[in-house]
């Protein structure tokens, strides 16, 4: 059976109003990658179209189809009704698009990295979603962790100062894209620019620049060409730690 966008919202806030509210510190890689579901061999089964989008490339979404990021990564921006763009997700492969709550918004979808979109029809989506409680319970929470996390942003907004919130965008980055090199140190290619890691954690690009020349000459990270390579992440980790207790 089939049922409409609504019931997905109402069953969210439900959720939302009768659990427990946990805690949630700034996440910026909120993926929702419907753990369990196994999304990229139905996407791969179901696709009913594939795009291919280069570095810089707007991402296309269609009202009557779902996507999936199959490979590379995205950004998703924002503009409130000041006209104002703020960065708010990076998405990396085999997470969903929350395109039917980008619809309530004005958006723009970019593709940080050469991407792999595939969609699937609504319904058919909705029906896999449906076809067991253990699907649907998945989704939801996944869609849940989204929507608290936007909330604690909020709550947060004035927690953290600005140094704060760049070094632990910086410490996800490493979580999430970092990679390894023969000497043990952690390489993050495709670095975000400087203007988007000032409008996603909400600062001025020039702090940005001065925060990272800062952690330059501490000598825990070092600038590579489109990269970083970070030194001492525990280094990192204690920086951050004693930025929060001195708040």
């Amino acid at each position: 059976f089939l049922i409409n966008d609504g019931f997905f919202y109402d069953i969210i806030l439900a959720i939302y109003i009768l659990e427990e509210f946990i805690m949630m510190d700034f996440e910026y890689f909120a993926f929702i990658n419907g753990e369990g579901l196994n999304l990229q061999n139905f996407y791969e089964n179901q696709c009913a179209k594939k795009a291919i989008f280069k570095k810089g490339d707007n991402v296309k979404l269609f009202p009557d189809m779902y996507a999936l990021v199959n490979k590379g990564l995205i950004k998703i921006y924002m503009i409130n009704s000041s006209g104002n763009e703020k960065l708010m997700w990076f998405l990396k492969e085999l997470t969903l698009i929350p395109n039917h709550l980008l619809y309530i918004f004005d958006k723009r979808i970019v593709a940080e990295e050469n991407s792999e979109i595939l969609y699937v029809k609504k319904d058919e989506f909705l029906n896999f979603i449906l076809s067991s409680p253990k699907n649907l319970d998945t989704i939801l929470q996944q869609f849940y962790k989204r929507y608290a996390l936007c909330i604690q942003e909020i709550l947060n907004e004035n927690t953290y100062n600005s140094k704060t919130k760049v070094y632990k965008f910086i410490f996800q980055l490493i979580e999430v894209l970092g990679k390894k090199n023969t000497q043990g140190q952690i390489i993050i290619e495709n670095m975000p620019t400087r203007k988007d890691i000032a409008s996603i954690v909400g600062t001025h690009r020039s702090n940005v620049t001065r925060y990272i020349t800062e952690l330059e000459k501490l000598d825990i990270l070092e600038k590579a060409k489109g990269a970083i390579i970070v030194k001492d992440i525990d280094a990192l980790k204690k920086i951050i730690e004693d930025n929060i207790k001195e708040i």
